[in-house]
């Protein structure tokens, strides 16, 4: 069996050892694979360990009992070479699997709230493709413009689909197509004053609309008129239920 200097690695590892010490233990490093084997192993606890700094308690209790495991097995006499009894790592293995299940069941807020990347998580799942049906001379237009909406090329659509909508004023579709756009590049009012217009009708569009209005005062990240927004859309909306997860996610931001 190996046997170590339980105190000479733990000086080590905190940085305490200078001089000749440093210099001899540094040595046997290079010279003891085994030894080389069992610092690492033990640093790696002691990784662990700074990874829990957030929960100060969790940190703490854990640290303790690591450091009485390890007096439970180990002889304060730098002088005196000891044995590492394999029972002490398995119990600091359970240490470290306990404090890491408190995390999973416990877990803290680590992502603080961003409106970006709240907004493009909806805006992905929520924009539904355009499709085109026969609409006379103007579906070549209104194809290529589909083409370039369905594949995310905004910029591109935006102009055709302004061009298809001089012949097709009251097609609400088309009209949420381009506040679609609008937002996609970052043209808020124009979106805005798209989307309440249909918001404000009579067609199967409007909850929708009202949907991308709050995405859009999300995207500009003026939370209050969001929750305006989203406190309008009904509960038989098909946006309901994202609406009410949104209200929450900024209620506890």
């Amino acid at each position: 069996m190996n046997e170590f200097n339980y105190d000479i690695i733990s000086q080590y590892l905190a940085g305490e050892l200078v001089g000749d010490e440093l210099l001899a233990f540094e040595k046997q490093l290079q010279n003891n694979t085994a030894l080389a084997k069992e610092v690492a192993l033990y640093k790696s606890i002691d990784s662990e360990l700074s990874l829990q700094q957030k929960n100060k308690t969790a940190t703490e209790h854990l640290t303790n009992t690591l450091h009485n495991l390890g007096k439970a097995h180990f002889k304060k006499n730098e002088a005196k070479v000891v044995s590492i009894n394999k029972r002490w790592w398995y119990a600091a293995s359970a240490v470290a699997a306990a404090v890491i299940l408190f995390f999973v069941f416990n877990p803290t807020k680590t992502d603080p709230f961003n409106n970006e990347t709240l907004y493009a998580s909806y805006v992905n799942k929520s924009v539904d493709e355009l499709s085109i049906q026969q609409r006379g001379d103007n579906d070549s237009l209104l194809t290529k413009a589909s083409s370039f909406y369905n594949n995310k090329e905004y910029s591109a659509a935006l102009p055709l689909l302004q061009k298809a909508i001089e012949n097709n004023s009251n097609d609400t579709q088309l009209q949420l197509a381009i506040s679609v756009c609008y937002l996609q590049t970052n043209q808020y009012d124009f979106a805005l004053k798209t989307v309440d217009a249909i918001s404000q009708g009579n067609t199967v569009f409007k909850n929708k609309a009202q949907w991308y209005k709050a995405l859009i005062l999300l995207k500009q990240n003026k939370l209050a008129e969001c929750k305006i927004a989203l406190q309008a859309i009904p509960n038989n909306a098909d946006e309901y239920n994202n609406a009410v997860e949104l209200l929450k996610k900024i209620d506890n931001k």
